[in-house]
């Protein structure tokens, strides 16, 4: 996905995209679609941990942020 988001033109990342979802609809520039994938990635990392550590599992649980998880 990080190829395909190199090769937007700066017209492309600022052009407007509609959602017309059942459950939601909105207007958005495609980079902030863009930034709302990363984001609500991250909210689910959050979200394993969280279950995870409610079910008592303390040991080997990665780092979510995003930096340290998608490093290599």
């Amino acid at each position: 996905m990080e190829k395909l988001f190199l090769t937007y033109t700066n017209n492309e990342l600022t052009e407007e995209i509609e959602l017309n979802m059942s459950w939601s609809k909105n207007k958005l520039s495609r980079y902030e679609y863009i930034i709302h994938v990363i984001n609500h990635s991250t909210y689910h990392r959050g979200q394993v941990v969280t279950i995870a550590r409610g079910l008592g599992i303390t040991e080997n649980i990665p780092a979510t942020d995003y930096n340290f998880f998608n490093s290599k």
